[in-house]
Parts: C-alpha cells; sequence; structure tokens
C-alpha cells in the first residue's frame, strides 16, 4: 500500500512531496518518543 503510493508521488509529483511528507512523519515519531 505504502509502497505504490509511494510510486505514484513519484510519477505524479516527483520525490519533492514525498519527502517532505516522509520527514514530517519522522518529526512527529521523534516528538512521541521524547522522554518527556
Amino acid at each position: 500500500m505504502i509502497w505504490t503510493l509511494r510510486m505514484e508521488l513519484s510519477q505524479n509529483h516527483g520525490w519533492g512531496l514525498f519527502s517532505l511528507a516522509f520527514i514530517s512523519w519522522n518529526l512527529s515519531l521523534s516528538w512521541i518518543q521524547l522522554p518527556y
């Protein structure tokens, strides 16, 4: 599912939008993993 979405993003919008979403997703995960 994620792979097909990634392929569609790479074909339609390029890697810029996908990398932006990936970075924001990693940032949200890092905020959740903070000790406080």
